[in-house]
């Protein structure tokens, strides 16, 4: 079995496929830290379930139309997030290496690679839309992302990173629930002939998300005990604040298209 507490009074339970969710409490084997490193099978149904529920610890906020105005704040959030990972992924190397701990060092190295440029394909789709894409992100920054990026930004200038694993899984794991049938909803919102799905499709189900959490599943299972129980901490963490409701959630999309029409081109 391996476990993770998830906040105050709760914690995660996995063995083999199967998870639960019960309440900690003294004395029992999961108020202490995991032994051993783990095995990937049952480290991905951790994973996959503290993912789960820090998702369904925010209830539902008013269910959002797929329109032209909510899909141009999502791509300013996009641009947020893919173009803090390699900023503070390198911070993150550099702690890890300064303390020994070289795997994790170069773990954090193959994600500036990977999620390297990301960003610019945030800016193209809002060119494409019509719209000065820098000008626009570094004005209009929704605050649900602003959350994600600050909680990356301590993790990574902390005195240890850890928490970045976690952080890095939880975007990732979120990612794949986006399929085609997601897409081409947002697709149908757009302009016709107008492509402002780049970044959306690269971080997706259609994309190398898949790969990437196979991947740190069988990455985080090598991890020690307490390094697990860490990552799974900030997976929870992670998918939190992905609930999070931004500033533009209750603006009308006539409000939203006011706000950014200065970014218009015209």
């Amino acid at each position: 079995m391996e476990w993770s507490v998830v906040d105050g009074g709760r914690v995660v339970v996995a063995k083999g496929s199967d998870a639960w969710l019960q309440p900690l409490t003294p004395g029992t084997p999961f108020a202490q830290p995991m032994p051993g490193v783990g095995a990937p099978a049952v480290t991905g149904t951790l994973l996959d379930a503290v993912t789960r529920v820090g998702w369904a610890a925010v209830p539902d906020g008013p269910r959002q139309r797929f329109t032209l105005a909510r899909w141009l704040v999502r791509l300013c959030a996009l641009y947020q997030t893919t173009h803090a990972t390699p900023i503070y992924m390198a911070v993150a190397a550099e702690r890890f290496r300064a303390a020994g701990r070289e795997h994790l060092a170069q773990w954090a190295q193959t994600k500036i690679r990977e999620e390297s440029g990301h960003d610019r394909l945030a800016l193209r789709d809002l060119e494409s839309l019509g719209y000065a894409g820098q000008a626009m992100v570094e004005a209009v920054v929704p605050s649900a992302a602003a959350g994600l990026v600050d909680y990356f930004a301590r993790a990574a200038q902390s005195e240890d990173p850890i928490a970045c694993v976690g952080y890095a899984y939880g975007l990732e794991r979120l990612a794949l629930c986006i399929d085609e049938a997601f897409i081409a909803r947002v697709d149908a919102c757009l302009p016709a002939g107008v492509d402002g799905t780049r970044c959306l499709r690269v971080h997706s189900s259609t994309g190398s998300d898949a790969k990437h959490v196979a991947e740190l599943v069988e990455f985080v299972a090598s991890l020690t005990g307490p390094e697990r129980s860490s990552v799974a901490r900030a997976c929870y963490e992670t998918a939190v604040l992905c609930r999070q409701p931004d500033q533009f959630e209750a603006l009308s999309d006539e409000a939203i298209l006011e706000q950014l029409h200065a970014f218009k081109h015209n």
